[in-house]
């Protein structure tokens, strides 16, 4: 039995640790477009400050917000 367990919580680990990873690696992604791509694509008539931190602001929202929804969503989906 306790082979058994150990490859479960091995297989848990590995999952877990893949799945985070792909998440930080999307948020990075997401932070050097936002960066080098996205003031210049999304907001073409502002001052390329404002385009900055604008598409900085919407990098910022998505850190937020991808927790809260966590926190309400995965309490929603353990109850279901």
């Amino acid at each position: 039995m306790s082979g058994t367990y150990n490859a479960t919580i091995r297989r848990v680990v590995v999952s877990a640790w893949i799945g985070n990873s792909i998440e930080y690696y999307d948020f990075l992604l997401y932070g050097l477009a936002s960066a080098l791509v996205f003031g210049p694509l999304f907001f073409p008539g502002a001052s390329p400050l404002t385009a900055t931190l604008s598409s900085f602001a919407s990098f910022g929202v998505g850190f937020i917000s991808r927790p809260l929804g966590a926190l309400f969503f995965g309490n929603r989906g353990d109850t279901l």
